[in-house]
């Protein structure tokens, strides 16, 4: 009988000491409510962890929450359908992929490069304006070098545009302000074909700037043509002073103009200016590059008398050469 009731204390005392140790080591296989604060120097490992509505993680004093360290391979913020808010600034150092929809009431900051998924790309909620680079931004990038930058609709340009590469256009582009282009750089077609500047909406086409020479730099005979007529390749003018020289009565007499940009290949105008009242314009022609010559014929009447010489005034001539 003793020996029984040894036996007995005994086993109490194992059992007692098993659940000493259970409770010690923070064992419990069931929902669990805690009343009070749990301050570990260790770590507490939980299958599964569920806060009160409302309520969440924190610091138990100002500083940094860790969620998952380095032996953690991924690691997973929100639940499929479900909106994952984040209610004050969010910056996001490391690589981040997200399976639902981030809602983000005030400024989200990267310090790397924001990506999307291919074939996808940025969009407001409902209608509205896309925003891309604030009053903050000094420039604003899109597209890289050597990767064709596409815009699939129509494209309006309110401000400044610079374009490091080609822009792919397949619909219409509007601007609202001037189109400027580099220095020594303009307007060409992509392949060989027509340009057209102006079409069947325009009313007025201006080429050029008042004040600022307007330049139709083509060596070839084809360059333009005005209404359907007959294609001007060169139109040169400008003035020159005529010195004839001495006339006999009843004869011509000719003399060079000076006109830079004439070849022969040019049809000579002549505006002659003779204040002798004998003296007769008769021609003009290029005879050689720079040089229009022109011949001028004296009747002979002087007053009431003929058959008198006469030696013309030196007078400035205007002139106008087109080919």
């Amino acid at each position: 009988m003793k020996k029984l009731i040894n036996s007995k204390l005994l086993l109490q005392v194992i059992i007692a000491s098993m659940v000493a140790t259970l409770a010690t080591a923070g064992i419990v296989g069931a929902a669990t409510t805690i009343g009070n604060n749990i301050t570990t120097g260790g770590t507490v490992a939980a299958l599964e962890a569920t806060v009160t509505a409302a309520y969440g993680l924190d610091t138990a004093a100002a500083g940094q929450l860790n969620i998952g360290t380095s032996t953690a391979t991924s690691i997973r913020i929100g639940d499929t359908g479900v909106t994952t808010t984040n209610a004050g600034a969010l910056t996001v150092s490391e690589a981040t992929i997200l399976s639902s929809t981030l809602g983000v009431t005030g400024l989200a900051t990267f310090s790397n490069n924001l990506k999307v998924a291919p074939a996808y790309g940025l969009d407001v909620s409902s209608a509205g304006t896309l925003n891309i680079g604030t009053t903050t931004a000094n420039a604003i990038t899109i597209g890289k070098a050597g990767v064709t930058t596409t815009n699939a609709g129509a494209l309006t340009v309110t401000g400044a545009t610079t374009l490091s590469s080609t822009l792919g256009v397949t619909g219409l582009a509007t601007f609202s302000n001037n189109m400027t282009v580099p220095a020594a750089y303009g307007l060409d077609t992509a392949g060989g074909g027509a340009l057209n500047i102006g079409t069947t909406t325009a009313t007025s086409i201006n080429i050029g700037k008042a004040g600022v020479p307007v330049v139709i730099a083509n060596a070839s005979s084809t360059l333009a043509n005005f209404g359907g007529g007959t294609t001007i390749g060169s139109i040169v003018f400008g003035s020159c002073t005529v010195t004839i020289g001495s006339v006999t009565a009843s004869s011509t007499a000719v003399a060079n103009c000076a006109a830079t940009g004439v070849t022969t290949d040019h049809e000579v105008f002549v505006t002659p200016y003779v204040t002798d009242p004998s003296i007769i314009f008769t021609s003009a022609s290029s005879t050689n590059n720079n040089i229009i010559q022109v011949a001028v014929y004296n009747t002979g009447w002087v007053g009431n008398s003929s058959g008198n010489a006469v030696d013309p005034a030196d007078n400035t001539w205007s002139w106008m050469a087109i080919k």
